[in-house]
């Protein structure tokens, strides 16, 4: 029976190998159900079992020999079925010679006809592979209707990304593609101005459109030309659906879809496949749509070109671990001829503020402990730039520090460090990114993911690091197919010594540590440690749920280096925190002088009585830190311009202490140009924090 049972199961083995590579194709050659699966469905029952081992062992063997990388670069110039001036852009404009592997799956298989939903991981190439197909269907559309492709005044295809970055991004991507087309590309988003938005619909070709969906339903609704031009539409493209939902856009959706044409070709372009995603293709996609999958069983291994770790260290331990982590990331890429980009995660904000100063007060020679140049120190200039990006940040800071980091210098000894929130973590291309810090959990463990995958981009190897306290070490258990390892090197003892100034390895530093302790602002670290209270009491969930005590207890540890005491928390924040007992109170005792709010309802200052500053009564979701644009965490977390957290315009050291009038994060660190640690005449305080002029610092 054995000898049987053997002779069957090597025959099993020899048809699952030939029959697994054989797969019924979808219209873009994903597999829908393989000629296995429909044999093994045929089978008795007591063979299924056999047929179910020799095809996993024909997987095995297939998944045993098969490399990722061995896929044979496709040359461009092999497609038959793209528009020579689409080709051209291609190859003059954007230098691509070959197509990777997403790009191939997808731009063989044009033209498509059904709608189409896409499985595919950011830094894939994935922009220029649905791009493409959309600009070939406009191309015989036109030369179908040569009215329409002379003026191209309807919107011929429209794209909807998360972000003001991705759409930037994005629209600067479909601008080359067109190029030699001679079409336009329109981008609608917030933080900018509508009007000259406007007029540029009105005086521009409309060819292609790519809009963030807050200012796309605000043309949608209020601009009749508008609305109009989107008549003809032929393509709806979304982009990073999974993001789209995350961020809570979901209603602005379901208002947009039936205002467009429903005789259309609709994209969906998604990293992942989660219930919210499937259940937005019924809305949005009609029901025979197409799939293809560009990760498949090799989603596990994406990131395999990342050495990945995790750093166990109290928030009292974390700017020494960040300065060794730096410095001896910085020095290995020297050696290695090459400079290093580093991006750091941080949860909020006011976190990301507080970080950027730290850093760049600990490890930017030549600079004062607040980033500004100091004339007079004989310190050769450190190499280090440190900048800040976030949701709080008007378009134009955003714009600006994005590029200055996309663009900075790779040269030998030069170090560029982004200290941002989650609003960098998907989508945007940072080239050369050789190293992720992570300060904390992210908001989602799928965004642990998304994170590390700033690094180790288009084949590069890359590194991602991060640092968690005792608390939040369970979230690992809720990141999928990633095994985050300990630090080796990073141990109880090895932390202690970083964190020994005067004899640690960072003795060097100890005069820095000084005047960066003696000079600390109270008010920041506040702040700070007010929205991290916050952020990680609704992400209890993630990390054992633990109660509000606990989580002051540790979150609490960043105040012991600087000798400053826990700041006690009101009973009224305390109850809006889930907290009852009277642990936290204030000790001034006043009613009106409520620490971390005003009088109003708003626990933080801002309009209306929403938990967290937002709109519409939602505890956690719909802008729950306050942001009217696309960023998860945005900006003025704890209040807006008039309502801020600390107070509004009359408040008692005059010229609004902690908030200005021109969209800058807190009056006290900026002047009127938004940009990250400047400083301007704020009541009482008129002298400039930090830098003297309006750099990037």
């Amino acid at each position: 029976m054995q000898q049987i049972n053997a002779i069957l199961f090597r025959q099993a083995v020899r048809v699952a190998t030939r029959l697994s590579v054989s797969k019924q194709p979808s219209f873009f050659g994903a597999p829908i159900c393989t000629r296995m699966q429909a044999l093994k469905l045929s089978l008795p029952s007591s063979m299924r079992s056999l047929a179910s081992a020799a095809n996993a062992y024909a997987e095995s063997e297939d998944a045993s020999s098969a490399d990722p990388k061995a896929y044979e670069p496709v040359p461009f110039s092999s497609y038959g079925n793209i528009h020579p001036l689409t080709m051209k852009s291609i190859q003059s404009v954007m230098k691509f010679e070959a197509a990777s592997k997403v790009q191939h799956q997808i731009v063989s298989q044009m033209p498509f006809e059904k709608d189409i939903m896409i499985k595919a991981k950011t830094g894939t190439g994935k922009t220029i592979a649905f791009l493409i197909p959309v600009i070939e269907a406009l191309a015989k559309e036109y030369a179908a209707n040569r009215i329409r492709g002379k003026y191209g005044r309807e919107v011929g295809c429209l794209v909807i990304s998360p972000t003001r970055e991705l759409a930037k991004q994005l629209a600067a991507e479909a601008t080359k593609l067109v190029r030699f087309h001679g079409w336009g590309v329109q981008l609608l988003v917030g933080g900018e101005s509508s009007r000259m938005q406007t007029r540029d619909l009105q005086t521009k070709r409309a060819d292609i459109v790519v809009a963030t969906p807050g200012r796309l339903l605000d043309f949608m609704q209020n601009n009749s030309s508008f609305a109009k031009s989107l008549s003809e539409l032929r393509t709806l493209v979304l982009d990073e659906a999974d993001m789209l939902l995350e961020m809570g856009f979901r209603k602005e959706l379901d208002l947009i879809f039936p205002m467009l044409p429903t005789e259309r070709s609709t994209c969906l372009v998604s990293a992942t496949l989660d219930r919210s995603v499937m259940d937005l293709t019924s809305t949005a996609l009609n029901s025979d749509f197409e799939m293809i999958d560009c990760v498949g069983k090799e989603e596990v291994n994406t990131h395999r070109s990342i050495k990945q770790e995790y750093i166990q260290a109290d928030y009292s331990q974390h700017l020494p671990v960040l300065c060794d982590l730096i410095r001896t990331h910085t020095a290995e890429c020297k050696a290695n001829n090459h400079g290093s980009k580093i991006v750091v995660f941080i949860p909020t904000v006011k976190s990301t503020d507080f970080y950027a100063s730290m850093i760049t007060g600990m490890l930017a020679r030549g600079r004062d402990f607040f980033g500004s140049r100091n004339p007079r120190s004989r310190e050769p200039r450190e190499r280090l730039h440190v900048q800040s990006l976030h949701g709080g940040l008007s378009q134009n800071s955003r714009s600006r520090r994005s590029d200055n980091f996309r663009h900075a210098s790779f040269e030998a000894g030069q170090t560029s460090v982004l200290v941002t929130t989650d609003v960098s973590a998907r989508g945007v291309d940072y080239p050369n990114v050789t190293m992720v810090i992570q300060i904390g959990i992210p908001s989602q463990p799928e965004a642990y993911v998304h994170r590390i995958g700033r690094t180790g981009r288009a084949g590069k190897a890359g590194e991602g690091v991060i640092l968690l306290t005792p608390m939040e070490v369970p979230f690992l258990q809720k990141v999928k197919d990633v095994v985050v390892p300990p630090s080796e090197k990073y141990t109880r003892d090895y932390i202690k010594t970083l964190c020994d100034f005067k004899e640690g390895p960072l003795s060097d530093l100890a005069s820095r540590w000084d005047g960066l302790a003696m000079n600390m602002d109270p008010e920041a670290m506040e702040r700070s440690f007010t929205s991290l209270l916050a952020y990680y009491v609704s992400k209890a969930n993630y990390i054992g749920h633990p109660d509000l005590y606990k989580i002051s207890g540790v979150i609490g540890k960043m105040y012991e280096p600087f000798g400053e005491p826990v700041p006690e928390l009101s009973p009224k924040l305390q109850a809006a925190l889930g907290a009852g007992g009277a642990r936290f109170r204030n000790s001034s005792g006043s009613r009106d002088r409520n620490r971390f709010g005003n009088r109003d309802n708003s626990r933080f200052g801002s309009s209306g009585n929403n938990r967290f500053g937002g709109g519409d009564n939602n505890r956690f979701n719909n802008n729950r830190f306050g942001n009217r644009e696309n960023s998860r965490f945005g900006s003025n977390r704890f209040g807006n311009r008039d309502n801020n957290r600390f107070g509004s315009r009359d408040n008692r050291f005059g010229n609004n202490r902690f908030d200005n009038r021109d969209n800058s994060r807190s009056g006290r660190w900026n002047d009127r140009g938004d940009d990250d640690f400047g400083g301007q005449r704020n009541g009482g305080f008129d002298r400039r924090r930090f830098n003297k002029d309006a750099s990037k610092y």
